[in-house]
């Protein structure tokens, strides 16, 4: 078989999202020629569908020792960084591309939101290393019984503290007081379950038009993602859930700026919730299911060609 007919063939594959068809196919392709550098950058983003991270730095490498101002390797390259932390290294990549394309959206987007990831990381780092400061000076006293008020606190259920779910009402949120509740400090059990309890229970149908065309940001899509895991917990009616969780996972991947969220969301975040969500599903809903979860996994930010 011809090189432009395995080419065809992985393009196919690609499309209707079987990627391990696809890397086949570039792979035998690449076998006959090195030379066609599509091929390579084609394979790699193809090993970002499989979050095969390392093998798609590595195609993309080889990519730019050719040719070291290749637009779409720099990017893929980035991406895959991007995703296993290595932010210098995603920095560096995107910082060079947007010296080579100004008024890329896309690079500017992916630029944007690794440095908002990296300031809420070291915030938090911060957060947590005045926590323990504060914890090691002190003292605590210890008691053979503790005082009546306490003790009967002590003795009620974790469970019956959280404040229980109502399907009546769907909320619709404007963008600001979302911001505000996503920032607002959770320092107890009950009020990190009523934050949750507040971005699940959010009219999914009114997201893409929450985030506009300034798009998702992946500190929301993170607490959307942990939500529905938290919620399927203290949910009693499942069906409900299910339903809920479905339209959620719908209607963010269709926001503006999805594809660049989806790169800061933790590989094992995205894993835990897959393998959730597959043993949730009933057979007839499983299908559905896919069909989204499957659109998530296909987002990209460069066309694929």
């Amino acid at each position: 078989m011809s090189v432009h007919k395995y080419k065809q063939q992985a393009d196919a594959a690609y499309k209707r999202g079987d990627f391990d068809t696809a890397v086949v196919f570039y792979t035998k392709a690449l076998q006959k020629t090195s030379s066609d550098l599509r091929l390579w950058t084609n394979r790699a983003q193809t090993f970002l569908q499989l979050q095969r991270w390392q093998e798609a730095i590595k195609d993309c490498t080889l990519v730019l020792e050719k040719d070291p101002t290749h637009q779409k390797a720099l990017f893929r390259r980035g991406k895959a960084y991007a995703q296993l932390g290595e932010v210098e290294a995603a920095r560096k990549d995107w910082k060079y591309l947007q010296t080579l394309q100004p008024e890329n959206q896309a690079v500017i987007n992916a630029l944007n939101e690794l440095e908002q990831n990296c300031a809420e990381l070291k915030q938090k780092k911060d957060n947590e290393d005045d926590l323990t400061c504060i914890k090691k000076h002190i003292y605590i006293n210890e008691v053979d019984a503790l005082p009546p008020w306490a003790e009967n606190d002590s003795k009620q259920p974790t469970n019956t503290l959280l404040k229980p779910l109502s399907w009546n009402k769907l909320e619709t949120p404007t963008l600001q007081t979302l911001t505000q509740k996503l920032r607002t400090t959770c320092d107890t059990e009950a009020s990190q379950h009523d934050r949750l309890i507040y971005f699940f229970l959010i009219d999914a149908t009114t997201l893409p038009r929450l985030f506009g065309t300034a798009g998702l940001e992946g500190i929301f899509l993170e607490t959307f993602l942990h939500a529905i895991e938290h919620v399927y917990i203290h949910a009693e009616n499942r069906k409900a859930w299910w339903k809920q969780s479905l339209a959620l996972l719908e209607q963010l991947s269709v926001c503006a700026r999805f594809d660049i969220a989806i790169l800061f969301v933790k590989k094992t975040t995205l894993e835990r919730l897959d393998q959730l969500l597959q043993q949730a599903a009933n057979e007839p809903d499983r299908q559905s299911y896919q069909a989204i979860w499957k659109a998530w996994m296909c987002q990209k930010s460069i066309n694929h060609s």
